[in-house]
């Protein structure tokens, strides 16, 4: 049998294009970020008539999403926790926790870490 690398020229066209348009979709970043500034810092599992301190009181983050989900996401959706599980008076350095919905991934929190005075 011969070979013709002429034959079904349209065809073969169709699917190189059609090949290309989904590689491009596929492996596009179609991702954007967002960055909510002078989010709240939360106090979780504090202890009965514990005073705490947080500094810096307000945090930015910001988050990757599709346009989609960044657009109907409410500043209110993104909150910033620290936990007090356990520690008495003193100072601490501890990590901010950020929750976020599931469809959103965080990209930065500025600062990471935040200082607790507990008296």
């Amino acid at each position: 049998m011969a070979w013709h690398p002429f034959r079904n020229l349209g065809w073969k066209a169709l699917a190189v294009v059609l090949g290309t348009a989904l590689w491009f979709t596929v492996s596009g970043d179609l991702s954007i970020e967002r960055t909510i500034d002078d989010r709240p810092v939360i106090i979780k599992n504090a202890a009965a008539g514990v005073q705490a301190v947080v500094v810096p009181s307000r945090v930015a983050v910001t988050v990757r999403g599709s346009r989609e989900e960044l657009g109907t996401l409410q500043d209110n959706q993104v909150t910033v926790l620290v936990d007090l599980t356990g520690l008495g008076p003193g100072q601490y350095k501890l990590p901010a926790h950020v929750d976020t919905p599931t469809s959103v991934a965080i990209s930065k929190v500025v600062p990471t870490t935040v200082e607790v005075r507990i008296r």
